[in-house]
């Protein structure tokens, strides 16, 4: 008698070609850091020198995106230069960028008339970059603030539907409602397109971030979730809960370096993204006055990008 398939496995047999090719762009990343806003880039602090610093350190992936929409205007095109320039040297320096054309935005935002045509230009802006698709994936917007699921829908789906047609060799990243909150996502009442290049982005603040049975938990529920849906999902934020920091936690630098380490150990297969690089001081990974990671954060992340290495399903899926 032939020995049965693992789910996990008979799941991926069954996968569409697409989600393949997400899955094929994801298998090389191990842990990421965030780039907060617009601060950081603009007072030049993101140098070349500090980016290849990062990829020397572990970091394989850097998720940025403007101050745009929401509570902010929307940006102008030669102001989403900037971002386009750091996703060049981000790039340049060996490592993948995630950006996203918005910020945190609502349903009554997502419905504004100018809105898909805000992202037309954005979508076409990154294409005249020729970038490579391997090495850089696009989203509508950071977060879907509040709000539910099916309320975002037609709106969420047009706009990823115009990014895919500007970039149809291109990773298209799409997120839940609730700020991207996995439990939400996970909610029943997403919907998802196996047969679209969509990687499905969440965010958490876990007040149990330092907790490997509780980051555990997680991975099991968003493998599953993954799995039952055709699709595959990656954490574009991770930091220690709440996130108004009511408790003082995220201004409690001395167990960051743990919380990388354990979201390593219990998720790797998520491709932790830490937040963040800012010039504020909740959640700061960097230097005050650099983007230069505190020598601290680069060796925890240096541990946990090579524990995620060593892994076997790592291994398994980049041959």
């Amino acid at each position: 008698m032939a020995a049965a398939m693992p789910v996990a496995l008979a799941a991926q047999a069954a996968e569409s070609a697409v989600t393949t090719r997400v899955r094929r762009f994801l298998a090389p990343l191990r842990f990421g850091i965030n780039i907060e806003r617009s601060d950081v880039l603009m007072k030049d602090w993101l140098t070349d020198a500090v980016l290849r610093e990062y990829a020397s350190q572990g970091v394989t992936h850097i998720r940025i995106y403007p101050p745009s929409g929401g509570r902010f205007p929307l940006v102008s095109q030669e102001q989403f230069a900037l971002w386009l320039r750091a996703s060049r040297g981000i790039i340049e320096a060996g490592m993948t960028v995630f950006i996203d054309c918005l910020d945190v935005v609502d349903e009554r935002f997502m419905a504004r008339d100018e809105v898909p045509d805000y992202i037309r230009r954005c979508a076409r802006a990154i294409a005249a970059q020729g970038f490579n698709p391997d090495r850089i994936a696009v989203g509508t917007a950071n977060e879907y603030a509040n709000g539910t699921n099916r309320g975002f829908e037609a709106r969420r789906e047009e706009c990823t539907d115009i990014l895919h047609q500007a970039l149809p060799n291109h990773v298209i990243v799409t997120n839940g409602a609730d700020y991207g909150a996995p439990a939400t996502m996970m909610d029943g009442t997403l919907r998802v397109d196996p047969d679209k290049p969509r990687l499905h982005q969440w965010h958490m603040y876990e007040l149990d971030a330092g907790n490997l049975d509780a980051i555990r938990h997680w991975q099991e529920r968003l493998q599953h979730w993954a799995d039952a849906n055709r699709t595959v999902t990656y954490c574009g934020e991770w930091g220690i809960g709440p996130p108004d920091n009511s408790n003082g936690a995220a201004s409690d630098y001395r167990l960051f370096p743990d919380h990388i380490r354990q979201a390593a150990q219990g998720m790797g297969q998520q491709r932790p993204t830490q937040w963040t690089v800012t010039e504020g001081r909740w959640w700061r990974l960097n230097e005050a006055g650099s983007a230069r990671l505190r020598p601290e954060i680069a060796a925890a992340i240096s541990e946990a990008s090579s524990h995620i290495a060593g892994q076997r399903w790592y291994k398994d899926q980049n041959g």
